[in-house]
């Protein structure tokens, strides 16, 4: 057996095919056994451990203050647990006076936790006219548990910020696994303007964050590769995905309560892949124009696309499902981008584990951002801690505090910014409290936009 090595699993079912190999049902000499004596104080091999998470919910420092005005505490708050295992159930429980959860028994995995505290109309009336738009408090953070040893985290309740212009909506690739063509051309960004003035997207940038950044393998584990550059609150790193919107300076007003939507490619997608589920982005204001291969919109304005090289077939860069944010840029970022080198390991070959390029931009000029991990409910997104895993944390919470468990393979389906309240004459007020993962759901696609 020269060259074979067989490795002991920890789960059950592997322990159990592999019992011959790790030391069971070995035939040994009679006249030489003995039995050794039995350790009480640790668990029979291959046993399932279990271990508990206690969750502290607290309100971040910078809301504390409308916390206090509002009179609300972090006392009778029900906490969600969820886990990355498509058999595990959700489970909740109810925060005591000190605002802690414990949960109990619990096998190794992601989980994440979330929280939510909407405030009643006689609270939201106690508040000041600058703080109204803090109509939700909420929560969100993920940890590994690897039991036995307990593990605990803080839950930090932020209030909503409606902010100016923010990224309300993503569509994304669809997946040849569950679909016969794979088709690709269909995704589109959407933007919100959120505030009650007028804004202008001249110049704004539409960047995303390298895959390579949250998540990692068992030679790169997270907590040694590319930490720092996730905990950083000062920059976001970031791919070299970039494109720009035109404009120079006033040319492309967005009002109050609208939205835009940028387009990879501004057609009809329904009838170009009919029984596909894609929607009709003809009317989309923005698109990619990335080659002559490319279909050229004349009523859509094109993208600057900053990046090398042309897309898919020449005809740009799709959203896709991924582990990493999409991120929103003021103007101002032009000519604050700085280049920094990190260590690639995503993917196979032999650039895993060498340096690989990316960018920087301060903190101030990050707008809004839309962070991701694959949904354990989807095809293709079965997690396996023993190979890959999506990094904790994601981001420094000042930029992300959860990412959304949304990515999708399903068709027809989007990935869209909850509304929190509506103004006095109807327009949506929507949610941002820099967890994507409470802030975003699915929804029908183009609602607020070329389908209103």
């Amino acid at each position: 057996m020269s060259g074979l090595r067989i490795f002991c699993a920890t789960s059950a079912v592997a322990v159990a095919v592999l019992a011959g190999a790790c030391g069971h049902g070995v035939v040994t000499d009679a006249t030489s056994l003995t039995i050794p004596p039995t350790d009480t104080t640790k668990p029979p091999t291959g046993a399932i451990q279990r271990a508990s998470f206690t969750v502290h919910v607290s309100v971040d420092a910078g809301d504390q203050s409308v916390a206090n005005a509002a009179g609300i505490s972090t006392a009778g708050l029900v906490v969600r647990l969820t886990s990355s295992a498509p058999s595990f159930a959700p489970r909740t429980l109810t925060t005591d006076a000190a605002g802690i959860v414990k949960f109990e028994n619990l096998l190794e995995g992601s989980y994440q936790v979330s929280v939510d505290r909407t405030l009643s109309a006689s609270e939201l009336a106690r508040l000041g006219p600058d703080d109204r738009d803090a109509a939700v408090f909420t929560g969100g953070v993920g940890t590994f548990l690897g039991p036995p040893a307990p593990a605990s985290k803080e839950v930090a309740l932020v209030a909503n910020r409606r902010g100016s212009v923010m990224i309300s909506e993503l569509f994304m690739l669809n997946n040849p696994l569950t679909t016969n063509l794979g088709y690709g051309m269909g995704t589109y960004t959407e933007v919100y303007n959120n505030s009650d003035t007028t804004a202008y997207l001249d110049g704004m940038y539409l960047a995303r964050t390298p895959l390579t950044l949250h998540g990692g393998w068992l030679e790169f584990p997270c907590d040694k590769f590319n930490l720092a550059l996730r905990e950083d609150s000062t920059a976001l790193t970031l791919s070299s995905l970039l494109m720009q919107f035109p404009g120079s300076g006033r040319d492309y007003p967005i009002k109050p309560g609208e939205a835009k939507v940028i387009a990879m490619d501004a057609i009809d997608h329904n009838a170009a892949s009919p029984n596909q589920g894609q929607v009709d982005l003809s009317r989309a204001e923005f698109e990619q124009f990335a080659s002559d291969a490319d279909t050229d919109n004349p009523f859509s304005a094109n993208m600057i696309i900053l990046s090398g090289g042309t897309g898919i077939f020449g005809r740009g860069y799709p959203s896709q499902q991924a582990n990493l944010a999409y991120v929103l840029l003021s103007a101002s970022a032009k000519g604050k981008f700085k280049t920094i080198q990190m260590i690639s390991t995503y993917g196979t070959g032999p650039s895993v584990g060498q340096p690989a390029d990316a960018s920087q931009v301060p903190r101030a000029v990050v707008l809004d951002m839309l962070s991701l991990t694959g949904s354990p409910s989807e095809p293709g997104y079965a997690v396996n801690q023993a190979q890959t895993w999506n990094c904790i944390p994601f981001l420094s919470p000042v930029f992300e505090r959860a990412p959304a468990p949304l990515a999708t393979t399903r068709n027809a389906i989007a990935i869209s910014r909850k509304t929190v309240s509506r103004t006095s004459d109807g327009r949506e007020v929507l949610q941002r409290t820099r967890t994507s993962a409470r802030d975003f759901e699915y929804h029908e696609p183009l609602l607020r936009s070329l389908r209103k």
